[in-house]
């Protein structure tokens, strides 16, 4: 399963070899009032290679 990739509802998500850790963008929200009650506004994203901290040698997967 190493390398396998999809376009999900949040993205791109890859599956990292190394550990097999699935690698996706992150969201920032806040809940808003909107004209029908409430929504979500994103207020930051980051791609996966911003939020993930790489591999650990100790991982033997």
């Amino acid at each position: 399963m190493d390398g396998l990739a999809f376009d999900s509802i949040v993205g791109p998500v890859t599956m990292r070899g190394a550990d097999h850790q699935l690698l996706r963008p992150s969201y920032l929200g806040q809940v808003v009032q909107s004209g029908t009650g409430l929504g979500f506004k994103i207020l930051i994203s980051a791609p996966a290679s911003r939020t993930t901290s790489t591999p650990s040698p100790d991982c033997s997967l």
